[in-house]
């Protein structure tokens, strides 16, 4: 980050390079591991999986908003 708070891209594409591809593959999931240091100097390291999920195709919740007003709707007679 930069002093005025600004992320830097670079920086950012290098040290999260496999989870920006993994949201790009077909992948599930990715393995991460994350070293993190507090304020008082210790460091610890997180090894987790994050589980990547899907969107629907814009089509699909287009449709999904057409039905949602079509159920509600009932004619006056």
């Amino acid at each position: 980050m930069t002093r005025t708070r600004k992320l830097r891209r670079k920086f950012i594409g290098q040290r999260y390079i496999k989870e920006i591809e993994s949201l790009y593959t077909d992948a599930d999931q990715v393995h991460v591991e994350s070293q993190i240091r507090y304020q008082d100097g210790k460091t610890t390291t997180i090894v987790t999986d994050l589980v990547i999920r899907k969107m629907k195709d814009l089509d699909q919740y287009r449709l999904e908003q057409e039905r949602k007003w079509w159920q509600f709707w009932k004619p006056v007679h």
